[in-house]
């Protein structure tokens, strides 16, 4: 992994905390013995409209400089991380039978078992603070490269130079990650063939599955200060290509990066052995139990050009969480690496065996108040839900066939939402608040009608019209204080241990209105179309866009099929939509307002902008066994753009680049 980051902000605040931090602590800029400001010259300035309608002032591009006969000052950072022994693994067993009891009833069941386990054995890397007078930048189009330069940075290779500037490190990381996601399902279904006029068969059944997701971080102890020693070994300078499918932009590609081996060998050299335990980082564990349960009976009917069902499906929902919570300073000491550890008196269940924060350098002496210590707030949660659901269908006439369908759903809480570990506790003139789960959020519920027509005029071809509509009870918004909800901890102004109100998720109502049209016709000769274009007209309760929802979408494309081959082209469109909440993280706040201009506004989301894609499929049968396929996704290349309050406001520019996948398939 690569970074090169401009500091602006922090320049302009005069500020020099080496990665960036800009609050009263923060150490201040200094030459010649005074703090300095950077100033903004040659400015050029647009209007904009923000998606919220105000008028505002953008910065398009400018020169940040420091006032000429300033020393070299913190200007950016440049990051080279490696990410070693990263690897995924799914594996699932099931058990699928069939009984037929009697003409009239069958049965039929399911039992399955799946497991998933994402592994990062070390996540080690550099971070380099970077020394220079000044930093030029300009936005271009919204699908363009910014320009970008440093000024008076000295060359891209580590090291100071004799006046100041150039690149120093100032943090370095290592650590490891397991996530373990696990379940087993038992389901049993049964239909019973009635007979009774319209009604032609009964099905019910039950289902039950546990799931089990555990997150376990660990860091090992560095055993030298940073800058004690250097890294050393090959330098690689950024490829002379890199971002170029970017496009436009004249911005410094010319970073650096140490090798894989250079970087584990320096991360190698600085740590120092110590336990498992002691490695063990508590404030990023998730300890997640979810069980679902649920009964269902369903009547299928037919008559003349009727048919349909109608059913109903009862689902109870039980989390467990086992929530990490922050024990107030120095209420219970830690115990180092092969230290007896005895149970912390105030509170029995803390972990005061695992670093968390604190230091272990060689040749120093363990400090059992250093870091924090996290102890295990169990929560156990039940919710139960009634879904309803009815389909018709009815034939208006030979090839004309209308569909209505009305039903109750549900879907479930993000596990990394529910059992999230608290945050940085924060106080000011308002109080105190910390970011935190919310272990209360229940499964949000959705009420959807449905409406179709279709006529087949030929052999596969049809042309649609359908309508739709999602009432959403329990759409999860960032940023709420849980009313009630509060957390004994230490205000960090004073060392005083205070309640903080718990700043994380809560729920409000959504809505979800739409059309789709869709058209699908064969040309002759194995050659044939499908196309389908829809709109979705999103709102929430509280004004704010609904994440990942497109008002516009489309696809069109083009097959040819035979018995020996088939080949498909298919061009998506996907319209703007929010990317990501305002918030930084599942519980950080975004519903606050921000003061621009002089205008307060809601605080903006990052929107992604309309993107266009192509993918191929190409697939042989070489026998009646072998099939031998080839596919080809984003064609195009396309670069994915992102922006707030309006295009004016860049965000993000990013490419992924084409893959292609051969596969070969044998069938006995």
């Amino acid at each position: 992994g690569r970074l090169t980051s401009g500091a602006m902000y922090s320049m302009l605040l005069g500020k020099a905390e080496p990665t960036g931090g800009v609050t009263a602590t923060s150490p201040n800029t200094s030459s010649n013995g005074q703090q300095v400001f950077a100033q903004i010259r040659n400015p050029v300035i647009v209007n904009e409209t923000t998606m919220y309608g105000h008028q505002l002032k953008v910065l398009k591009s400018a020169d940040i400089v420091f006032p000429a006969g300033t020393t070299p000052q913190y200007v950016g950072n440049s990051e080279g991380f490696y990410r070693d022994g990263a690897n995924a693994s799914s594996a699932f067993l099931d058990l699928d039978a069939k009984y037929r009891v009697n003409s009239a009833l069958t049965i039929k069941s399911l039992a399955n078992v799946t497991r998933g386990v994402g592994t990062t054995a070390l996540d080690q890397g550099l971070t380099f603070a970077r020394y220079g007078t000044g930093i030029s930048y300009a936005l271009n189009g919204l699908h363009e490269a910014p320009d970008s330069k440093y000024i008076g940075a000295g060359g891209n290779t580590p090291g100071l130079n004799p006046d100041g500037s150039g690149y120093k490190l100032v943090g370095r990381g290592a650590s490891g990650i397991r996530t373990t996601d696990r379940e087993h399902s038992l389901s049993l279904d049964a239909e019973l063939k009635v007979d009774a006029g319209a009604f032609q068969s009964l099905e019910f059944g039950v289902r039950h599955a546990d799931h089990k997701r555990i997150t376990k971080r660990f860091a090992p102890a560095f055993g030298v200060p940073i800058n004690a020693t250097t890294p050393a070994g090959q330098i690689v300078p950024y490829p002379s290509d890199f971002g170029s499918g970017l496009g436009g932009g004249d911005w410094d590609n010319t970073g650096f990066t140490y090798t894989p081996g250079a970087v584990k060998d320096y991360i190698a050299a600085n740590l120092r052995e110590t336990t498992p335990e002691f490695e063990r980082r508590v404030a990023a564990e998730i300890d997640m139990r979810e069980r679902q349960s649920a009964f269902y009976l369903m009547q299928n009917f037919e008559a003349d050009n009727w048919s349909g069902n109608l059913g109903v499906r009862y689902v109870r929902t039980q989390v467990n969480a086992e929530l990490v919570t922050p024990v107030p300073s120095g209420a219970c000491p830690k115990f180092g690496p092969g230290q007896a550890a005895t149970p912390c008196a105030a509170y029995p269940g803390a972990i005061n065996t695992a670093s968390d924060g604190s230091s272990y350098l060689n040749g120093t002496v363990f400090n059992p108040l250093g870091g924090t210590v996290y102890y295990k707030t169990p929560t156990d949660r039940t919710f139960n839900n009634l879904l309803p659901s009815m389909n018709l269908r009815y034939e208006v006439r030979e090839n004309v066939i209308a569909r209505f369908g009305a039903s109750r759903t549900i879907g479930r809480q993000n596990y990394n939402i529910l059992g999230a570990a608290f945050g940085t506790p924060g106080c000011n003139a308002s109080g105190c608040s910390v970011t935190g789960p919310n272990p209360t959020l229940r499964p949000l519920t959705a009420d959807n009608v449905d409406a179709a027509l279709a006529w087949y005029f030929a052999p596969r071809s049809l042309i649609s019209v359908d309508v739709f509509q999602s009432k959403i009870d329990g759409y999860v918004k960032t940023g709420a204080n849980r009313q009630n909800a509060t957390v004994d901890l230490v205000d960090p102004r004073d060392n005083q241990v205070k309640s903080f109100f718990i700043n994380t998720s809560s729920q409000q109502g959504a809505r979800i209105r739409g059309i789709e049209l869709a058209f699908e016709r064969p040309l002759g000769a194995g050659f044939g179309m499908q196309s389908n274009v829809s709109r979705a007209k999103t709102q929430v309760e509280d004004g704010r866009p609904m994440v990942g929802a497109s008002e516009w979408a489309a696809n069109l494309g083009g097959y040819f099929e035979n018995d020996k081959m088939s080949a498909r082209l298919v061009y998506n469109y996907r319209g703007k939509y929010v990317a990501a909440s305002t918030a930084p993280a599942p519980t950080a706040n975004s519903q606050g307002n921000s003061l621009i201009n002089g205008v307060l506004m809601p605080t903006a989301p990052v929107m992604a902008a309309g993107v266009s894609t192509l993918a191929f499929s190409l697939g042989y049968n070489l026998s009646k066994q072998l099939r031998l396929s080839f596919d080809a996704t984003n064609l195009l290349n396309t670069a994915r753009a992102q922006y707030r309050y309006s295009e004016e406001e860049q965000q993000k520019l990013d490419v992924s680049g084409r893959q292609f996948y051969l596969n070969l398939k044998y069938k006995f």
